[in-house]
């Protein structure tokens, strides 16, 4: 049997200038600043993770997660790695199971020991975590609210199908209105994914459900400002829940929710995301990936999570990454498209940007 050991760890800052401002953010995210952790093995090889929490969302700071994976390299420098058996076989996310990590933190780490698990065993590892996951994935675009018709159009054109819209910012009234300019604009493919950001009271959501009852609407995310107002709107509104921000406070998904939307850099990472989604299943709701906007790396992470959690006619929420300007990978990720070729995107060579070098990823 032969263990690889980790003899060094990797941690790098990156600052990424942003397209637009990160829609339905509290504060105005005009760049996503995160850090990527490298796990160098005696051999030489590097598996990489993003730890990119994002404020206004995260429980932990940038500088809190910095700091932590510091104090927490001793730990990572007793960890060995089985490369015979799978990634949970041999416990390898189990590694981090009893330790204490900010989520942000775990979903880095947990990455980054996946990949390095993958480059030596030679098979991916969204094929080995659980021997079965989708060969593609489907994307849902984010549209801009500010400038929603010539958005839906064009995500439209270039052949997606469903489309998700920030509205927690507007009122419920002008809310509608931007709804019926997307479903004006998509015509008759369009399928909306809405997306309130626990913005509203009760009364303005309602409200909102009955002006828009009628359009193409698959969901609306977090319309309420409480979780004691949650199961009150699913009662009454006519249109299905899902849920995000909550999961951080409730013990449980709740009854009637008809998906939940799993950020593994808010939710507990990789290890994390697997329990929510079984949580979903049992509950009768969809589990749905989705990203916070991380860089590249924690993208191309999400699109194999989405491979192993989702169902490949379920869309999942990766089109932040339309948004960036820039990113640490070379070239980018050819990942602007309506469905995803999940192999495919993991085979092809890039190369990461770090500490003035350039490493195979």
């Amino acid at each position: 049997m032969e263990f690889v050991k980790i003899t060094r760890v990797h941690q790098s800052p990156y600052n990424l200038p942003l397209r637009t401002l990160l829609p339905g953010a509290p504060t105005d995210h005009r760049e996503r600043r995160g850090f990527v952790v490298g796990l160098e093995s005696d051999d030489g090889a590097i598996g990489w993770g993003d730890i990119a929490p994002l404020k206004g969302f995260s429980d932990e700071s940038l500088d809190e997660a910095d700091a932590a994976l510091t104090a927490h390299i001793p730990t990572l420098l007793e960890l060995e790695i089985d490369d015979q058996k799978s990634p949970l076989k041999d416990s390898l996310l189990g590694a981090l199971a009893q330790t204490e990590l900010c989520s942000s933190l775990r979903f880095g780490l947990e990455t980054a020991l996946l990949n390095l698990s993958a480059l030596q065993s030679g098979v991916p590892w969204h094929h080995a975590l659980t021997g079965a996951c989708c060969d593609s994935i489907t994307i849902n675009a984010l549209a801009i609210s500010d400038h929603i018709e010539d958005d839906v159009h064009d995500c439209i054109a270039q052949g997606y199908r469903h489309v998700k819209i920030k509205i927690g910012l507007h009122s419920p009234e002008r809310a509608a209105e931007i709804v019926r300019e997307a479903v004006q604009a998509g015509g008759d493919r369009l399928v909306l994914r809405l997306d309130v950001n626990g913005a509203w009271n009760i009364d303005a959501a309602i409200r909102f459900a009955v002006l828009v009852q009628n359009m193409p609407i698959e969901y609306i995310e977090e319309p309420v400002d409480s979780v004691s107002a949650l199961k009150t709107f699913i009662n009454q509104s006519p249109i299905p829940v899902a849920l995000d921000e909550s999961l951080g406070v409730l013990d449980h998904i709740t009854e009637g929710a008809c998906a939940i939307i799993i950020k593994p850099t808010f939710r507990g990472g990789i290890s994390g995301s697997l329990k929510w989604a079984d949580d979903a299943r049992r509950a009768g709701a969809k589990p749905i990936i989705s990203s916070a906007f991380e860089s590249g790396v924690g993208i191309r992470a999400l699109i194999q999570l989405a491979a192993v959690i989702g169902e490949s006619d379920v869309p999942v929420g990766l089109d932040t990454y339309r948004r960036f300007a820039d990113d640490v990978l070379e070239p980018r990720l050819d990942i602007c498209h309506p469905i995803l070729d999940v192999d495919e995107i993991v085979s092809s060579p890039v190369r990461i940007r770090v500490e003035g070098q350039k490493y195979g990823f």
